[in-house]
């Protein structure tokens, strides 16, 4: 978010304000009486699309290609999926080249070739030198494409739907939100030890055992979670599945405990016991009602304060701007409830879908040419049928219709014999 001018889809913020508050309280903040810094920033609309336009303008002229770029000519992926691992496909641009054989690093060495060269950009001796340059055409191809999808409607209602209908899943809101005080939580605490070497390395070894046989598993049947190193020794980022984020946070003292001397645990467990009254009311089930709303902004604000308070600009992603900022207040007075539009459903899936494309399918390989995607299509179409009633229904209907042409076969068999009767007298 902060690698553009403009991070936020929903106002008008440039990325340096992200962390300053309002000259002068918004209109709900005055309404409620409210006294501290207000951060909230007002959802756009005209002044949106203008901006919107300014900036597909500026994409084009920087990027001329874009213009007449056919983008089904693109072959690279990019962006995460359920099925398969993108780190294992060597036509996804975070394709894992230190695993791999040589033959498939020299398919994706000549597929990013090919992808820059189609772009009309030059193409480097360095493999991660043509990765970075197309990762980051990937990005702004991305966002011109919604661009142009929002500036192609005829109208300043029809393009605000579009907007409108962008509701923040609350389930990737949660998990994003959660790896990042998780990561600024543990950099805190190696950053405490950085000039001790042995006290770091006892704090990583400490962490992983409160993860293995605490969090995820039991000392006597431990989990295999890593601490997260980059190649350098540095730390990387807390990647977790929203179950093991929602139980991380709900035991988030063990880690606290763990990391911080005395003079700063209450200040990280009040930010933790803050976000956790927010994601308990976004849980919520039914529509919100606008005292519900405002109670809900009210929890979300005071998070947004003392998470600034605690970890500054560095600690304002995406979406913590749009919790502070007013922005998920904004969907909700829109819609009441954003529960119904969560993916969660659907991401519930990702752990089977993954299993079943490892386990019970030939991955697209043997000796005949099957198709790779149809063996899950039709696992999650019989799951549909029966989750649905469908298949419920199809059966009887089955049924049904056997016992009608039976008794039609019957009635036809009674009809004969009495026929050959009559012609026998």
């Amino acid at each position: 978010m902060k690698n553009k001018k403009y991070g936020c889809y929903c106002c008008n913020i440039h990325k340096d304000d992200l962390a300053k508050p309002n000259s002068t309280p918004c209109p709900d903040c005055i309404r409620l009486g409210i006294e501290e810094a207000c951060y909230h920033q007002e959802v756009s609309d005209e002044a949106l699309m203008e901006r919107l336009k300014r900036e597909f303008e500026d994409l084009t002229r920087e990027n001329p290609y874009l213009a007449e770029f056919q983008f089904k000519n693109s072959k690279i992926r990019s962006g995460s999926t359920a099925i398969r691992d993108h780190r294992s496909d060597h036509r996804h641009i975070d394709f894992d080249t230190t695993t791999a054989s040589n033959t498939t690093c020299l398919q994706f060495r000549s597929l990013m070739e090919k992808e820059l060269r189609i772009r009309n950009k030059p193409v480097y001796h360095h493999m991660e030198a043509n990765r970075i340059e197309l990762k980051e055409l990937l990005l702004v191809e991305h966002r011109y494409k919604f661009l142009l999808e929002i500036l192609q409607e005829t109208s300043l209602e029809a393009a605000m739907i579009k907007l409108q209908k962008a509701i923040p899943c609350l389930l990737h809101m949660e998990n994003r939100i959660s790896d990042a005080m998780v990561t600024h939580l543990l950099r805190r605490g190696i950053k405490l030890r950085e000039e001790n070497r042995r006290g770091t390395e006892e704090l990583l070894h400490a962490v992983e055992l409160i993860f293995n046989e605490q969090l995820f598993g039991l000392p006597g049947s431990a989990s295999n979670w890593k601490f997260p190193l980059n190649p350098d020794g540095t730390m990387g980022e807390v990647k977790l599945s929203n179950w093991r984020a929602r139980r991380v946070i709900d035991q988030i003292e063990a880690l606290v405990d763990c990391c911080l001397p005395d003079r700063e645990k209450n200040a990280w467990s009040e930010v933790f016991n803050a976000y956790r009254e927010v994601l308990h009311a976004m849980q919520q089930k039914t529509d919100f009602s606008d005292h519900d709303i405002d109670t809900f902004q009210s929890k979300a604000d005071n998070f947004f304060r003392k998470w600034l308070n605690l970890v500054g600009y560095d600690g304002i992603t995406n979406y913590v701007h749009m919790l502070g900022a007013g922005h998920v207040r904004y969907f909700l007075r829109k819609w009441r409830n954003l529960n119904r539009f969560s993916n969660q459903g659907w991401e519930s899936y990702n752990q089977m879908v993954a299993s079943f494309w490892h386990h019970r399918t030939t991955k697209g390989g043997s000796k005949t040419n099957r198709s790779k995607i149809e063996p899950i299509a039709r696992w999650l179409l019989r799951l549909m049928m029966w989750k649905t009633g469908e298949g419920d229904r199809f059966f009887r209907e089955l049924e049904r219709s056997k016992q009608q042409r039976n008794e039609v076969e019957t009635a036809t068999s009674f009809a004969d014999v009495n026929d050959l009767d009559d012609d026998s007298v």
